[in-house]
């Protein structure tokens, strides 16, 4: 009996912890996040709330983790036997060296197979560089003549039109009647393409409608639609659904706008931004128009008050007035002398008055005054007096009656 022969001894000996390393890096460098479809088996929900789970087939099985913030955004309410299709990328466990695929998506089978197939043709046509940005046109700023491909009795119809009326907007819309889900949207939709290129004028075109499941809006990931609109000579604005639903049409069309109320935002904010920018303008033009007429009006006073002084009229009337004012003041010569004499006159009385009373008392009177200083000049006046004044010309001497 032959004894097996061993291996010549390694240079180096992997711990079970670096083997599992080598495993996990391996594993996750090769295994790029991928959709994986299974039956849900022992579906075990945490207090932590992350779910596990087991996903299988007819052949094989692959644990799955779905950690909380993952599993809090996940709208599909898992179950024992369910048939899902997640997406997700592979995870290594390394304590217990196991691998598992680390969930962030969830999705029903059927859906998931819809999901699948659009991002199947989406990677394809954006290979054909049906998606290039360089592709794209510019939306006309302020459109005259938009269409609208759409059902003619959804509530995105309304919409559109109320933003419209209401932002006041003074272009023409027509609308494209086309069904907007089922099988035969698709055709309905790829016919009004094409007929709305062939309506005179029409500067934008509207394709959309309103929120709905990934199987309602599916007719907008058609490959034909999305080929029609490409080949679409006049620019499109794709308003599919809700903020958070992208079709094959949204990548495709000129512009995305996020809902179908959007759109009619965005038309028609570039007119209310030219009218703001013209009233601006108009409020300008008025200051600047006021500014001039003032300066002008000014500098017209000054020339005609400057051409008024030049004239020979104006020169006549100031030699009228200067002549009236030398007549008045020739006038007024003569009074003025007299006023003036007559001042003088009173005031040599006033310096002469003394000078007569002092000759009369030199010449040996006494004026005879009461306690008052008034001069008494009659008898009876001195009744009811018990001291006088006698004033002489040297001086004055108080005397009492008895």
């Amino acid at each position: 009996m032959k004894s097996a022969s061993l291996p010549n001894a390694p240079d180096t000996v992997l711990s079970v912890s670096e083997f599992t390393a080598q495993v996990k890096c391996a594993l996750q460098s090769q295994i790029p996040q991928c959709w994986v479809r299974g039956e849900i088996s022992n579906l075990r929900r945490q207090s932590s709330g992350h779910v596990y789970f087991t996903l299988k087939d007819e052949k094989s099985q692959l644990s799955a983790v779905l950690f909380r913030g993952n599993a809090s955004r996940q709208t599909v309410q898992l179950k024992e036997g369910q048939q899902v299709t997640a997406f997700g990328e592979i995870g290594v466990y390394e304590p217990r060296g196991t691998y598992q695929l680390i969930v962030r998506l969830i999705l029903d089978d059927g859906v998931g197979r819809l999901q699948q197939e659009f991002e199947r043709l989406k990677q394809q046509l954006k290979k054909e560089g049906l998606f290039a940005s360089d592709k794209k046109r510019p939306i006309p700023d302020v459109p005259k003549r938009i269409g609208i491909i759409t059902s003619p009795t959804g509530a995105a119809l309304q919409d559109f039109i109320s933003v419209l009326k209401r932002r006041a907007w003074g272009g023409e819309l027509i609308v494209f009647p086309a069904l907007v889900q089922g099988e035969a949207a698709a055709s309905e939709m790829i016919s009004q393409v094409a007929r709305a290129q062939q309506v005179e004028g029409l500067d934008l075109l509207v394709i959309g409608r309103g929120g709905g499941s990934l199987e309602d809006l599916w007719p907008f990931n058609n490959e034909a639609l999305v080929r029609a609109l490409a080949a679409c000579a006049i620019p499109v604005i794709s308003a599919v659904g809700h903020e958070i639903d992208f079709t094959l049409c949204d990548f495709v069309c000129d512009l995305r706008a996020e809902t179908p109320t959007a759109a009619a935002e965005l038309i028609s904010s570039h007119r209310l931004q030219y009218l703001e920018r013209m009233r601006a303008a108009a409020y300008g033009f008025e200051k600047a128009a006021q500014s001039t007429w003032r300066t002008c009006a000014h500098s017209f006073e000054l020339l005609a008050a400057r051409l008024d002084a030049l004239s020979p009229r104006y020169r006549l009337e100031n030699a009228y007035l200067r002549l009236d004012d030398i007549a008045e003041r020739l006038d007024k010569i003569p009074q003025n002398y007299l006023e003036s004499q007559e001042k003088r006159l009173s005031h040599l009385e006033q310096r002469l008055k003394p000078m007569r009373l002092e000759d009369t008392l030199a010449r040996g009177f006494v004026i005879v005054r009461d306690s008052e200083g008034r001069p008494i000049t009659r008898k009876a006046a001195l009744e009811g007096q018990e001291q006088l004044v006698n004033q002489f010309s040297d001086g004055s001497v108080k005397v009492r009656l008895v």
